[in-house]
């Protein structure tokens, strides 16, 4: 599927929850699986890959490999990422990325 700078797939290994701000984590069932993350430009990228005739293949698809009469089998949220802090692989502080810059990668400080 074109259009996209970056896919991830991300599995839930475990899902907890704090009642009332508590520090002690309480065990759940995850509400979902999978997350899958796409990245795009801007949000006509995202526009034009759902009004691409290929997608309607990928959700033809779907009974093959997920529960679509789940309600809901599936949510989109288009959202707008902010890295408020990163560390390099070496352990260095990473500055955030200016809205200009490529892929919005970090800077070594």
């Amino acid at each position: 599927m074109p259009g996209f700078l970056k896919y991830t797939q991300n599995s839930v290994v475990a899902h907890s929850v704090h009642r009332e701000n508590s520090p002690e984590p309480e065990e759940r069932d995850p509400e979902f699986h999978t997350m899958l993350e796409l990245y795009f430009t801007d949000e006509d990228a995202v526009n034009q890959l759902f009004s691409n005739p290929e997608m309607a293949r990928l959700f033809d698809d779907h009974p093959n490999f997920q529960d679509y009469q789940a309600d809901p089998s599936m949510s989109v949220y288009i959202v707008r990422e902010r890295v408020a802090l990163e560390r390099g692989i070496d352990g260095s502080l990473m500055v955030p990325a200016s809205p200009n810059s490529i892929l919005g990668r970090s800077e070594p400080v």
